[in-house]
């Protein structure tokens, strides 16, 4: 049931981009598949992310709630990148 969801999640992180969503959400679809396109469209939503969260980053009250969930999605980007070069140095057999 669990793997059910996964293709709804994937779905949408690649079409919506009207709203942010959650680093739980990211984690299952980094965690789930398997497909390079996927996981590039994961990192690009991130860096989307990212961007939204720096612009918060004013140095207010929230600062250090801001400043943990930017770590965070800079974490999980450094992940993808680093999973998406493994995948690109693997030979695809036929």
């Amino acid at each position: 049931m669990f793997l059910s969801l996964v293709p709804a999640v994937t779905y949408h992180v690649s079409h919506c981009h009207q709203f942010p969503l959650t680093i739980d959400n990211f984690l299952l679809v980094a965690r789930t598949t398997d497909s390079t396109a996927e996981l590039s469209t994961l990192a690009e939503r991130i860096s989307i992310e990212i961007n939204r969260w720096r612009s918060k980053d004013t140095g207010g009250e929230n600062d250090a709630e801001i400043r943990a969930t930017l770590n965070s999605y800079q974490y999980l980007k450094r992940l993808l990148s680093e999973r998406l070069e493994k995948q690109a140095q693997i030979p695809i057999l036929v």
